[in-house]
């Protein structure tokens, strides 16, 4: 197992002022600054996903693709669940041996 460390910067519409935003929100929000992604080597592809944020998925024929795939869906998580831009600490977790 391989695991390195970077950082991803999303950008959606931004919602306002702090005041408006429900305390669920905010604390969803702050869940999200630390990301560990797992990267996994299936039979057809590399599937990746949050370990510790639900709905974000992703998968790709290379890990540079899974690794993209999630950005997207970081960033379509934000969108979707009106959620201010921030930075996040991701670390991937890639596991190579396919499943049998």
């Amino acid at each position: 197992m391989r695991s390195n460390t970077s950082t991803l910067s999303a950008f959606p519409a931004d919602l306002g002022a702090p005041w408006l935003y429900s305390a669920q929100l905010h604390d969803i929000t702050l869940a999200m600054k630390k990301l560990t992604i797992i990267i996994e080597k299936t039979k057809d592809m590399y599937s990746a996903f949050a370990e510790n944020m639900e709905g974000i998925y992703g998968g790709g024929n290379t890990i540079q693709e899974a690794k993209e795939s999630i950005n997207t869906s970081i960033n379509l998580y934000e969108k979707h669940n009106n959620l201010k831009p921030q930075e996040y600490e991701i670390t991937y977790k890639v596991i190579t041996t396919a499943h049998q």
